[in-house]
Order: C-alpha cells, then sequence, then structure tokens
C-alpha cells in the first residue's frame, strides 16, 4: 500500500473524527492496524510499547465477565482500545509517511476542519456566531468536536521556530488564520488548554529543569486561584463562555451536590463523587483489578436525561481506577510519566537536530494535553481525540526511533 494512499486515509479518519461516524472511522483505524501489521516484513518494537497498557484491561476484562453484563464489559473494552488502537496506528504510520508528509498532512486537516466549523455555526446562528461562538456551539446538533486546528496552529508556529518550510509564506499565513479562527469558533474550554500545553513546550526548552517544577507549580496555583475565585461570583457575565470559563474549577469539584440544580450545574464533580463512592463499595479485588462493566449509580436522575446508570465518566482518571483497578491506574501514570521523562531529557539538549526538536515538541504537548484533559473530558479515551492520540503514536515512534539511531552511531547521550 502506497504512502500517499496511507495519507489520504490519514487525512479521512481525522476529517470523519469530527463527526457521529467517529466509531466507523475509529474502526477503519483499527483495519489499518491490522493491515500493517499483517503485511509489513519487519515491524519495529516501538509502536507496541503501549500494548503493556492492555495488561490491566485483560485481567479487569476477566473479573468483569464474570460480575457484570456482558454488554456493558463489551462497552468499557471499546473505551479502552481507543487510546491502543490509535497510537498504534500513529506509530506504524511514522514508518511508512515521512515526517514533513504527515505534519502538512495535520494542518490541512486542522484547516478543514475549521472551514466546516465556520460555515455550520454559521449556518445554524448566522452572523451573531462569530461574536459568540459559545452560543452557536450549543445551537449544533449530532457534531462533536475536533482539536485537528490546535495541532495544525502548534506545527505552524514550531515550523517558524525551527526554521521547517512546511507552506510557502502567503499559504502559510492563510492555514495560521483560518486554523486559530477555527480554534475560537469551537470555544472550547479544553482546546484552549490544549493550545496552551503546546505553546509552553514553544517556549519550556529554554529553561532548566530545575526551574520547571516550580514554574508549573507556580503557574498551576495561580490559575486556580483565578478560577476558584471566579467560580465564586454571581454569575452575571455578559460573556456566557467566559463566565463557563471562570466557573470551571467549580464545576470539577467533586463533591455529593444536595439540590437536583446543583447536580446538573456541577455536574462533572457530582458524577465523579458517585464513582469514587462506587469504587469504595467495591471489594478487594475490584479495588486492585476493578472489573470492567461496572456502572456508576447517579442516585438521581441528572440533567433530565434519564441518566442513572452510566457506563463512562468525563473524569478520565477515576474511569481508569474505577474500571481496572489501584493496579491498572498505576500502569497508565507509569506508562506516561515514562514517556514524558524521556522525551523532555532529549528535547532540552541543545545540540539535538531541529526534526527532533520539532517531532518531541509535539510529542510532549500531545501528552501533557491528553493527561491534562483526562481529568475533563475523558480524552484518552475519547475517540473526539483521535489526532491527538495518532500523533502522539507518529512522535514517539519516528522521534525516538531517529534518537536511538544517533545514540548507536555516535554515543551521543542527552547533558
Amino acid at each position: 500500500m502506497s504512502s500517499r494512499f496511507i495519507g489520504i486515509l490519514l487525512f479521512v479518519i481525522i476529517i470523519g473524527s469530527y463527526f457521529p461516524l467517529q466509531t466507523l472511522f475509529f474502526a477503519v483505524s483499527a483495519g489499518m492496524v491490522l493491515f500493517l501489521i499483517v503485511f509489513r516484513k519487519v515491524l519495529q518494537r516501538k509502536p507496541f510499547h503501549m500494548l503493556w497498557l492492555g495488561i490491566p484491561t485483560i485481567l479487569s476484562t476477566i473479573i468483569g465477565l464474570s460480575t457484570f453484563k456482558i454488554f456493558n464489559v463489551v462497552k468499557d473494552i471499546y473505551y479502552f482500545s481507543v487510546p491502543l488502537l490509535l497510537f498504534l496506528f500513529g506509530g506504524l504510520l511514522a514508518t511508512k509517511v515521512r515526517f514533513n508528509s504527515f505534519l502538512r498532512i495535520i494542518v490541512i486537516s486542522g484547516f478543514v476542519v475549521s472551514i466546516i466549523r465556520v460555515v455550520i455555526s454559521a449556518s445554524f446562528a448566522g452572523f451573531s456566531a462569530f461574536l459568540n461562538p459559545y452560543e452557536a456551539r450549543y445551537a449544533i446538533v449530532g457534531i462533536v468536536g475536533n482539536p485537528a486546528p490546535v495541532i495544525g496552529l502548534a506545527i505552524l508556529l514550531f515550523s517558524k521556530k525551527l526554521g521547517f518550510k512546511l507552506f510557502n509564506s502567503s499559504l502559510f499565513n492563510l492555514l495560521f488564520v483560518v486554523n486559530l479562527l477555527g480554534i475560537y469558533m469551537f470555544a472550547s474550554r479544553t482546546y484552549y488548554i490544549l493550545l496552551l500545553c503546546f505553546a509552553f513546550f514553544y517556549i519550556a526548552d529554554k529553561f532548566k529543569t530545575i526551574y520547571l517544577i516550580p514554574i508549573s507549580a507556580f503557574t498551576g496555583l495561580v490559575f486556580l486561584f483565578v478560577l476558584n475565585e471566579s467560580g465564586s461570583t454571581s454569575g452575571n457575565s455578559s460573556n456566557v463562555f467566559i463566565d463557563k470559563f471562570f466557573k470551571s474549577f467549580t464545576e470539577l469539584s467533586i463533591n455529593k451536590f444536595q439540590t437536583a440544580e446543583d447536580i446538573n450545574t456541577m455536574y462533572r464533580g457530582y458524577e465523579s463523587y458517585m464513582a469514587l463512592k462506587a469504587f469504595q463499595e467495591g471489594k478487594t479485588i475490584n479495588w486492585i483489578f476493578g472489573g470492567l462493566g461496572k456502572l456508576v449509580d447517579l442516585e438521581s436522575d441528572v440533567l433530565g436525561e434519564g441518566l442513572r446508570n452510566i457506563p463512562i465518566l468525563h473524569n478520565g482518571w477515576i474511569y481508569i481506577m474505577l474500571k481496572t483497578g489501584i493496579l491498572g491506574l498505576l500502569f497508565y501514570i507509569l506508562f506516561l510519566l515514562q514517556m514524558f521523562r524521556r522525551g523532555w531529557n532529549f528535547y532540552r539538549v541543545k545540540n539535538m537536530p531541529p526534526h527532533i526538536r520539532f517531532n518531541l515538541a509535539l510529542f510532549l504537548g500531545c501528552i501533557t494535553g491528553l493527561v491534562i484533559t483526562n481529568y475533563v473530558v475523558i480524552s484518552l479515551f475519547n475517540v473526539e481525540m483521535t489526532v491527538m492520540l495518532i500523533c502522539l503514536g507518529y512522535c514517539y515512534v519516528f522521534g525516538f526511533t531517529l534518537i536511538d539511531s544517533i545514540e548507536k552511531k555516535d554515543r551521543w547521550e542527552p547533558k
């Protein structure tokens, strides 16, 4: 299969993940993984490293099949297969698609997604969509989101910084403006967080490691303070999105809210509280290994939609602990921490070749963004994050394969 065809298929998968047919395009991705595995003569080991996360999933599946309904177990197997297969797909793409071609595909995908978003928003809300994209967002029915404009904008910024000419000047400016417009039109707090993660690594290579922890801690404390203070306001802001943004911390606070109004307003925090309660009520074996198929009883009709027993949460970290136990949570944390640690150690090396530095910047931005937003929108298991997970897998294989070859040839080590 030609690399050009695979590149076109990647573009279609990224665009398709924006629409309600996300599951279909996820199935296509899974099919591509199997095809590349079967027909590739020499497989690198790196794409398969993430399959270690399959161990707690298998153990929790065994427990779930003996305890819960098969339908619910299968549903959880689907969610837990999302990061594994998309990461693996991205890793295998690194063996078939050139780095510059991959970057161009992501940027153009972000451009197309942005255009689609603008057109759909304007068709639902007219010109007012540009003045208040948040309201236009909720006028759109049946379409979720796609962070391709975020990664597309990040790629353009990094290419400018590192001297990569992916597009001519006129096209670069057009792609930059449209991707930025797309992010604005999505009016998503999650996407702004992702953008901040990439922006951080735009300048982070200038930091010494000793300064990284205090800077990150200080920034986080200031951010949480602002959110906490703003969350206690009366909510009379003239801008709904800004008001919503500054109440984020309050919405995510884990608590058993009593009134229906508080439960519906702070649904994510209430949902997390009930999930922790369900975890505590489990047996010792469930604490350790979890159990796929377990539902969370919300003990009330939430959001007026008949939601009572739910299979999945917004908080991806509590979801992992509930479904795969403490063992599964440790697997995920240690795996992601190890990937981040190695990526950061090489990214801060001053004599790193530009294409590897570019790759590592995207890698670190993706992994940090996914880890943070997993607390809010279960990003590690959300097909909406298809482009992020594929990019993570691609950068992991491409970057560390080059680093390994440099180390073997020149005995080069990070200092």
